[in-house]
Formats: structure tokens, sequence, C-alpha cells
């Protein structure tokens, strides 16, 4: 798949985000999505712990209000109890 990041470009040309791109591309991750939807969630549910768990410590370190698990997921992951 082709991905023109326009609005989101300065991300998507950091090694953050062509690191987010390849796990959003795994066959896993394409396989999480439609189970999550299959049971009526939302695509994001069905990765997103793993994501979280996978790329916590460069999530730690962006700036606030910038790409971060509340922005991305409107919960923060260290007190959802989801």
């Amino acid at each position: 798949m082709i991905y023109e990041p326009q609005m989101f470009v300065n991300c998507a040309e950091t090694e953050l985000g062509k690191k987010l791109w390849d796990f959003l591309n795994k066959p896993e991750t394409f396989i999480r999505m439609e189970t999550a939807t299959n049971l009526n969630k939302t695509a994001v549910e069905g990765f997103a712990k793993e994501m979280l768990r996978i790329f916590e410590d460069e999530f730690a370190l962006l700036k606030p209000f910038s790409l971060n698990s509340t922005a991305l997921f409107g919960f923060n992951h260290k007190h959802h109890n989801g």
C-alpha cells in the first residue's frame, strides 16, 4: 500500500513513523483489525495494546500535545481498564 501522509508528513518521515508504518502493515496487525471489526469493536482496539507495548519507550519520549497514546486512542493506556 502506498501512503501519502499529507498532514502527517513530519511524523511519517521519522524513524518512529517508519517503524509504526511497518507495524501497521504486518499481516498479524491486519488480522487483529479485522477480528476487532468482526466483534463490533473499532479496528484500532485490535492492535492498540500491542502497539503501545512495542513502542512504549518511543511514545514516552514524545512531547505533550504531539503524537501520543491519548491523542491516538482517546485514553491513557496506563490507566485504561480495557
